[in-house]
């Protein structure tokens, strides 16, 4: 072997190595990348109608798309499909509360962590939802549930801080109109 890599013996197995090895990207051997768009998804589904990993590939396309409906319409299938996938749980809140409906992504990530409580930053997004709702107290509850599994986060400090300056200075709306 030390004979043919010093190139006093040739063969050619060492040959096709090192010019493998050496081979410039411009060169490269890899064939071209498969487009992967939403019908390659949907074409994967048809085949394996019963494997949920390609559902799931599908929804994190609508996610990576910003097609939050469709991304939803995928997830809240996959958490009938799996009632006990945390996982799906939580993409499906994300993509409700990236299409700004903040009751249902709350929901679902109250499932989520209610599933896998382990998550800090399900917590963190529970309470991003939440304050979509102006719902303050489960804000600070779910963050202080995130600073349990990580005390040194700043960015969940800051936001329990922010949300518990709110439910402290909100005024409840029946009260605004009464007179003393």
């Amino acid at each position: 072997f030390v004979l043919e890599a010093k190139g006093l013996k040739h063969s050619p197995k060492i040959n096709y190595n090192f010019k493998r090895i050496l081979k410039k990207d411009n060169e490269s051997e890899t064939k071209p990348p498969i487009a992967r768009n939403e019908d390659y998804y949907i074409e994967l589904i048809k085949r394996h109608p019963k494997e949920l990993v390609y559902y799931d590939q599908l929804g994190q396309f609508y996610l990576e798309a910003r097609k939050y409906e469709d991304a939803s319409n995928v997830y809240e299938y996959l958490t009938e499909h799996a009632p006990t996938d945390s996982g799906y749980f939580a993409k499906l809140g994300l993509s409700q509360f990236h299409d700004q409906n903040f009751d249902k992504a709350q929901a679902a990530y109250e499932q989520a962590v209610k599933l896998d409580a382990s998550h800090p930053n399900r917590f963190y997004n529970l309470a991003l939802a939440a304050q979509g709702e102006k719902r303050w107290k489960v804000a600070v509850k779910a963050l202080d549930a995130a600073l349990e599994l990580d005390p040194a986060n700043k960015k969940y400090a800051d936001l329990r801080f922010q949300m518990e300056s709110k439910g402290k200075t909100t005024v409840p709306v029946e009260n605004i109109h009464k007179k003393e």
